[in-house]
């Protein structure tokens, strides 16, 4: 159970960092010597801006998709013994999606902030992440090393 503190963290955290982006009148701004680069980028769509058309598509989507990984993941919790890398990832993954499908809700979009403009992968360089991305990528990380170990 105390891995959805993770969850909770994603969501209470994402939220505050985007509001300091909202108010940020310095960027676009690299740090990091340039390896990242903080902007604001509103994605109306799906990764990579996919299906941006119709913005209504990505949120039916994303809903579906969360209720169904929910439905069939939350009772794994309830039924025994879970490992913790596998109750981390699926953690990971419940934040970071319910931030993203929140901001698409509230916002009508879903706020990217950082890039990796020095990235040797042409592609990576133009993709803007946030937090929650981060998380799901993570998170279906940890769930591949899971399932690769058991």
């Amino acid at each position: 159970m105390v891995y959805f503190l993770l969850s909770l963290l994603i969501l209470i955290a994402e939220p505050c960092i985007k509001r300091q982006i909202d108010r940020d009148q310095s960027l676009p701004r690299r740090i990091w010597r340039g390896h990242l680069l903080l902007r604001r980028h509103e994605n109306y769509g799906l990764a990579l801006g996919q299906l941006k058309e119709q913005p209504w598509l990505p949120k039916l989507i994303v809903i579906l998709v969360m209720l169904a990984f929910l439905l069939h993941t939350l009772p794994w919790f309830f039924q025994g013994e879970i490992s913790d890398l596998l109750a981390a990832g699926l953690c990971l993954l419940y934040g970071g999606g319910l931030s993203n499908l929140l901001d698409r809700f509230l916002r009508g979009y879903v706020l990217d902030y950082f890039s990796f403009p020095k990235c040797p992968w042409k592609r990576l360089r133009r993709i803007v992440f946030n937090l929650a991305d981060i998380c799901i990528f993570l998170g279906i990380g940890m769930l591949l090393l899971y399932v690769c170990l058991t």
